[in-house]
């Protein structure tokens, strides 16, 4: 069973009730957080994405109306072979323009991603924090 609650007061604005942030499970997610999403399949890795916004819409017609727009992150080896990036790594992200709609129950975990040029760069940008290793973009 999940426990979910909005975290402050939110705003109108085209027929839906916009959200700066929530609680999902006793973690506190903001907009701007990178998370996990589950995936359709269970044997499939979980999605990568960014909260772009949060928001409440009763005219959806949805079962669930609680909602984040997610902008999408697509794992290196899941693009084409000449797309270069930092290092051959399952867990190295590019941040796409694509955008979606998820109920906020999709929501697996919070995640750190780190912008770096290189791994070395990466790994000195998250000295000093509490975070675990970080996707890669």
């Amino acid at each position: 069973m999940q426990v979910f609650y909005w975290v402050g007061q939110g705003t109108q604005r085209d027929g839906k009730t916009f959200h700066t942030a929530f609680a999902l499970n006793s973690v506190t997610y903001q907009i701007g957080d990178s998370v996990f999403l589950y995936p359709e399949e269970e044997s499939c890795p979980h999605y990568v994405g960014r909260i772009v916004s949060a928001f409440v819409d009763e005219h959806s017609g949805h079962a669930d109306p609680h909602c984040i727009e997610v902008k999408w992150y697509e794992r290196r080896v899941n693009l084409e072979t000449q797309t270069k990036g930092i290092v051959e790594s399952e867990r190295e992200v590019f941040e796409l323009e694509d955008t979606d709609i998820n109920p906020i129950g999709c929501i697996s975990s919070k995640i750190y991603i780190v912008r770096a040029q290189h791994y070395d760069e990466a790994l000195m940008k998250m000295q000093g924090t509490q975070q675990p290793v970080p996707a890669l973009l």
